[in-house]
């Protein structure tokens, strides 16, 4: 990187620094509440579901398959919304992009 590259990435990150880490905290907060809302409308999903079944071919389920599915549900939403990249920091490199994979 040459020098004026270099210059130009530290001004930068002058000027942008005290707003990361407002930003950070407002993309966290927005993707823990998109998490939430997986989850409810999963949870949607499944009671129209069990009630089209009941409606349609009379089949009811127990609440231990609604508790165990209810679960499964929330284990899968969280899993999926596991902390972006871009939202961290790596001190480690200096650059404050994200690691590769």
């Amino acid at each position: 990187m040459s020098l004026s590259e270099e210059h130009l990435r530290k001004a930068v990150d002058d000027v942008l620094e005290p707003a990361w880490e407002d930003e950070r905290r407002r993309a966290a907060a927005w993707h823990t509440w998109c998490t939430l809302g997986r989850v409810v409308g999963g949870m949607f999903a499944l009671g129209a579901l069990g009630l089209v079944a009941r409606l349609v071919v009379g089949l009811t389920f127990p609440w231990t398959f609604w508790a165990f599915v209810a679960g499964l549900v929330t284990i899968a939403a969280f899993h999926d919304a596991r902390d972006p990249a871009h939202l961290r920091r790596h001190p480690d490199d200096g650059d404050g992009l994200p690691a590769p994979r």
